[in-house]
């Protein structure tokens, strides 16, 4: 088998009449007014392969790729040529080697591909080509004198952009792209009897306000760009914008990504370089005078200067969307603080739950525990207790709300103040005694003992069990006592009565007023830990337990007694108007009543009984499956894994 011929070795052919070739363009601008534009550069290459009797099959264009970018990694289009050289066509045609590039590194590495591919590439001057820089010394010295030359201009055309932009900057005039809401400033009509190919528009001149109306939006470009700022003042997030500006139809003019494609819509990324950017901002002079022309930054002195264009954002209203940014800065950064920073900066005031700790189910005495933003759960089912309302349910924030303002309001003003008034009357009594001798005494005995035991134990005189039975029997019988202690010694008297009375009115009229922290001190100040009973199947506080006096006034205006241990039954209010109750408080949060929310879904819904619940899990004690026992009680099987886990 013959050996394979080493790449030093091969030659490269020419290619002869009637080869595929493809042409190489590269400019800067496609407005530029010089002899590299792309109408130039094809007419040369068109030119030189008919003398060539090539056949140019198709057309490599970079569009508006920077100088800067010279290595294959920057310039993806430019890779693409080179992968075709050999494979799909048979060579490669550019106008000279400053189009091909600039860098020599990447002009050697670019030949190397095409070499290896079988291709071919030469320039129209013929100062280089493929061919000659394999055989000829030189060529090949041409090329690196032609490479490190273009290097060398390409560090010299950098420094002169540099220096031009920044002169255009202390003109008061823009450097990048046009930023959406303004457009270029048509270019003024050239001087009567001008030469065609020497004339040449040096003058930039300033951007002006895109006056393009959008039907959909009712309002132009340059509108839609101070709507933006406006928006943001008012607190708008990012996201929120974009989804103002994308429902009204209003799309961006500038491009995002590297295939220079526009987009179609608006994300947050670009609604935050527009609020970002310096250039629509009025600028205020050294002597606090708005100019009423935008901003533009001096890169080489970093500082801002005055622009020539009309400015979109105002000088106050560039002072508001500055303090919305540093409130959303601070709100971001809150999670950095400490407690005592949050609870002085009011974090917690919109965070606050104000039923949390207060809440258990009327069926099993269950806590209710948070479960989203604006509901509380029955925890039945973690608990393994069996509840009559399935041990799962829900209830929403704004029932509970509702709820407590019709307890609030049970009565007109004028009959609470009359009832709080007789009910003070029957407490105008002399005070017992406020201490037992027997109880204080018994319960120093008990804590001398509880000393007692732990220095015995300290000593290693007596074992775990022992202290721990002893110390056990002490402390049951010290809290017993210290219970009815403080239940005997509640002494209620009528100033306590009309104080508490005066608290009940003023929350009743302030209740719908409050934020979710002050019902939530309101509430612990009235009620005892867990203390409010909810009826999940109807989605209403059944009954309450108050702390005194509270109970009292609550017993006196409801007309009802309280039992034993304290509770107080509440009727159920009138449906209708509580539904109304609740629709106003959604109103007031932002939220639309749902007509779940308004209690009218619980009607024909069936809960999970305590009897299904033992059913259920009678049935997995036997081995049967989660699907067999949805099958069998009819239920789903999420609800059977539920409650016979």
């Amino acid at each position: 088998m013959p050996r394979k011929t080493p790449m030093w070795k091969r030659r490269v052919d020419v290619p002869g009449p009637g080869a595929l070739v493809e042409g190489h363009i590269r400019f800067s601008d496609e407005n530029q007014r010089d002899t590299l534009t792309a109408e130039s550069q094809k007419r040369v290459i068109n030119e030189y392969c008919a003398r060539r009797q090539w056949i140019v099959a198709s057309w490599s264009i970079e569009d508006s790729v920077s100088g800067g970018a010279e290595t294959l990694q920057d310039r993806p289009q430019w890779a693409v040529h080179i992968a075709k050289i050999g494979k799909q066509v048979q060579a490669s045609v550019c106008v000279d080697l400053f189009r091909w590039s600039r860098d020599p590194g990447s002009i050697y590495e670019s030949l190397r591909r095409i070499r290896e591919q079988g291709g071919y590439w030469i320039t129209c001057d013929e100062q280089h080509a493929l061919d000659k820089i394999e055989v000829d010394y030189g060529a090949q010295f041409g090329l690196a004198v032609s490479a490190v030359t273009a290097k060398q201009q390409l560090s010299a055309t950098s420094v002169r952009t540099h220096m031009g932009k920044v002169t255009r900057t202390r003109k008061g005039l823009s450097n990048g792209p046009v930023m959406f809401g303004y457009k270029r400033a048509p270019i003024p009509p050239p001087p009567p009897g001008y030469d065609r190919m020497t004339y040449r528009v040096t003058e930039r001149l300033p951007h002006i306000p895109d006056d393009t109306f959008v039907e959909t939006a009712q309002m132009t470009l340059f509108d839609a760009l101070i709507k933006i700022g406006e928006l943001r003042a008012e607190g708008y997030s990012y996201g929120k914008i974009a989804d103002w500006l994308n429902e009204r139809g209003i799309a961006p003019t500038f491009r995002q990504n590297h295939k220079k494609r526009l987009t179609t819509q608006f994300t947050i990324m670009a609604v935050q370089n527009i609020l970002g950017s310096m250039f629509p901002r009025e600028f205020v002079d050294a002597d606090g005078i708005p100019t009423g022309h935008g901003t533009v930054r001096d890169s080489e002195n970093d500082q801002l200067l005055e622009g020539a264009h009309k400015a979109a954002w105002g000088a106050t209203l560039c002072e508001k969307i500055a303090q919305v940014k540093e409130a959303r800065r601070e709100l971001k950064n809150v999670s950095y603080a400490t407690l005592t920073e949050r609870k002085r900066s009011g974090l917690y005031a919109s965070l606050a739950r104000p039923y949390s700790g207060l809440l258990i189910c009327a069926d099993c005495l269950s806590p209710l525990h948070i479960h989203t933003t604006t509901t509380y759960q029955d925890t039945a089912y973690r608990l393994k207790v069996s509840c009559a309302a399935g041990g799962g349910g829900n209830i929403e924030e704004v029932h509970l709300d509702a709820d407590i303002h019709w307890l609030l309001h049970f009565s007109l003003h004028q009959e609470q103040q009359q009832q709080i008034d007789q009910t003070a009357k029957k407490y105008v009594q002399p005070l017992p005694p406020k201490t037992d001798p027997v109880l204080e005494q018994r319960i120093v005995e008990l804590r001398a003992e509880r000393e007692r035991w732990s220095k015995l134990y300290a000593k290693g005189l007596i074992t775990d069990e022992e202290v721990t039975e002893q110390l056990g029997a002490i402390k049951q019988e010290l809290q017993k006592l210290l219970s009815s202690s403080k239940q005997q010694f509640q002494v209620i008297d009528a100033q306590a009565i009309q104080a508490a009375g005066q608290q009940w009115l003023q929350i009743s009229e302030l209740w719908e007023e409050m934020t979710a922290a002050e019902k939530g001190k309101m509430l612990t100040y009235m009620f005892e830990p867990r203390s409010i009973a909810v009826n999940i199947l109807e989605g209403v506080i059944s009954r309450v337990r108050p702390k005194p006096p509270f109970d009292t006034i609550m017993a006196a205006l409801l007309g009802v007694e309280k039992d034993g241990a304290g509770w107080i039954r509440i009727p159920l209010p009138n449906m209708i108007e509580h539904a109304q109750v609740i629709a106003r408080f959604s109103a007031q949060r932002g939220i639309k009543p749902t007509p779940r929310m308004l209690g009218y879904s619980n009607r024909g819904k069936r809960f999970i009984s305590a009897s299904l619940i033992a059913q259920m899990r009678e049935l997995r004690q036997q081995g049967m499956s989660y699907k067999n026992i949805a099958k069998r009680c009819h239920v789903a099987v999420e609800t059977a894994k539920r409650h016979t886990q």
